[in-house]
């Protein structure tokens, strides 16, 4: 389930009770990590399968973390230990906020809070094809399109090791703006869509097209 801390409007975001956003997400991130999402796409008649899990270091990049490049002494630990470090207060919302380059990252944290609620949701899958958007640098097997209320974010799915394709893991999130990633790309039929709990297997929720079960 998912857990966030009473809601505060601001601005036409919710935050945290303490404004503690990055420590929200980080807090929402760490459920994540005991769960994978099983897809089975379809394209013209072709199947593909593949599994979406989460590891620590992942948070970095998906949070924009990597943004503040004047923050160097602060995250110059590993990934995994920075994670760490904002789940134990070491690292707060009020030191990142201090960066020159914060705004390139905050509307991340904005959306990134509801990661869970946005793939247990309805969603579109692309094919994603780098060569499509010349001005983009993302590397990308997959871009799933996620809606918010009234915003749309973009969470990009790359493999963990390069020869297993079935294998995904984010590689970034953050909201739209004026750019449409997905247009132009080849879109994917969701045949079905598994979330499982790492821990003892148990399915959590189950969609194939048409139905849906939630535990």
């Amino acid at each position: 389930m998912l857990i966030l801390y009473k809601p505060v409007l601001c601005d036409g975001f919710f935050f945290g009770e303490n404004m503690e956003l990055l420590l929200q997400c980080a807090e929402n991130y760490e459920k994540l990590l005991n769960i994978a999402y099983r897809f089975i796409i379809a394209r013209k008649g072709v199947k593909r399968e593949f599994t979406l899990t989460f590891q620590k270091s992942d948070f970095h990049h998906i949070a924009g973390l990597h943004k503040l490049a004047d923050a160097r002494q602060v995250l110059r630990n590993t990934r995994e230990s920075i994670f760490d470090k904002i789940l134990n207060g070491d690292i707060t919302q009020k030191l990142i906020e201090k960066s020159d380059f914060y705004s390139q990252m905050s509307a991340r944290l904005e959306h990134l809070f509801r990661l869970e609620e946005i793939l247990d949701s309805e969603h579109l899958i692309f094919k994603y094809n780098e060569n499509v958007r010349v001005y983009s640098r993302i590397k990308s097997d997959f871009l799933i399109e996620g809606r918010l209320e009234s915003s749309i974010v973009y969470l990009f799915l790359g493999s963990r090791d390069e020869s297993d394709i079935k294998n995904q893991m984010c590689r970034t999130f953050f909201p739209k703006t004026d750019i449409d990633y997905s247009l132009g790309q080849p879109h994917y039929t969701l045949l079905k869509k598994e979330k499982v709990r790492i821990s003892d297997g148990k399915l959590l929720i189950s969609y194939n097209k048409g139905s849906l079960f939630s535990e």
